[in-house]
């Protein structure tokens, strides 16, 4: 998958990606592949940053 994300850095496939990793990963990881995504991808940078700060504040409100 790494391989393919490299050759084609498209926001919908970084998002593919995210949401198998969701399933799979911890926070961790899901945020390291978000700040890939916005290194690697060379448009929609601000796509791909709603996104992960939505996926923050969801992650955030089952703590409070």
């Amino acid at each position: 998958m790494n391989d393919l994300i490299r050759i084609e850095s498209t926001p919908d496939n970084w998002l593919v990606y995210i949401s198998y990793v969701k399933y799979f990963g911890d926070q961790t990881s899901i945020r390291k592949i978000f700040k890939r995504s916005i290194e690697y991808c060379k448009t929609e940078k601000r796509m791909l940053s709603v996104k992960w700060i939505e996926w923050e504040s969801m992650y955030l409100i089952y703590f409070f």
